[in-house]
């Protein structure tokens, strides 16, 4: 009975794969400047989503990246 509105980046960086979980854990020193590819400056966009089941959403970004599998339970959490 509720309505959430996500935006491209909020559900990038939040992205459940183990992928960027790991990245997400792992440390980086503060004097490291990072460098920015192309494809980060173009703005990020959903480019599709699919039901998993009928628990979770695949959802395909605009980076190519689309492995992550948000439950319905994470989404909930993101609003």
């Amino acid at each position: 009975g509720t309505t959430a509105r996500y935006t491209a980046k909020l559900l990038r960086d939040a992205c459940p794969c183990a992928t960027c979980r790991e990245k997400r854990s792992a440390p980086t020193p503060a004097s490291v400047l990072q460098v920015l590819r192309p494809e980060d400056l173009v703005p990020l966009v959903v480019t599709g989503m699919k039901p998993v089941g009928q628990y979770a959403y695949s959802i395909g970004f605009s980076d190519g990246h689309d492995t992550g599998i948000y439950t319905l339970e994470y989404l909930r959490e993101l609003a």
